[in-house]
C-alpha cells in the first residue's frame, strides 16, 4: 500500500486537534465537515456521517493504548471505583473487555472525577 501524500493544503481548510472523544463529540455536535472517528463513537451520530470506504488505523504490533496503573493485581480491583480518562472512550471499551473477559473482573465502576480519584491515593 502507497501512503497518500498531499500537497498544501487548501487555504480554506481548517485542521482541529483534539483528543479522540473531542472529535466525537465536535463531529457530533456539528462542528466538522470530515473528521477521524472511532468506530465505537460512531454510535449516535447524526444522519450524514458515514464511512470512508473500507479505510481505517491499524497497527501490526501492540498499540498499548490502554495503560492501567493500579497498586492491585487485576482481581483485586473487583469493587472498586477506577479512574479513566475522558479523552477516549474506545480506550475504556478494551480495558472493560480486558476486564470482564480476560481477567474476570465485572464489579467494578469508571469515574472521570480525577480530583475524587486522586484524593483515594493518599
Amino acid at each position: 500500500m502507497v501512503p497518500f501524500r498531499s500537497p498544501d493544503p487548501p487555504d480554506d481548510l481548517v485542521l482541529i486537534f483534539d483528543s479522540p472523544a473531542g472529535i466525537s463529540r465536535r463531529a457530533r455536535d456539528g462542528g466538522l465537515d470530515a473528521a477521524i472517528i472511532s468506530v465505537v463513537d460512531l454510535t449516535g451520530f447524526h444522519d450524514g456521517w458515514e464511512p470512508l470506504g473500507p479505510y481505517g488505523i491499524a497497527t501490526r504490533s501492540r498499540a498499548q493504548s490502554v495503560l492501567l496503573f493500579s497498586q492491585y493485581p487485576w482481581r483485586r480491583l473487583a469493587g472498586r471505583e477506577i479512574y479513566v480518562t475522558p479523552e477516549s472512550r474506545t480506550s475504556v471499551r478494551l480495558l472493560d473487555i480486558l476486564f470482564r473477559l480476560k481477567h474476570g473482573v465485572s464489579d467494578y465502576t469508571w469515574t472521570e472525577d480525577i480530583e475524587a480519584a486522586a484524593a483515594r491515593l493518599w
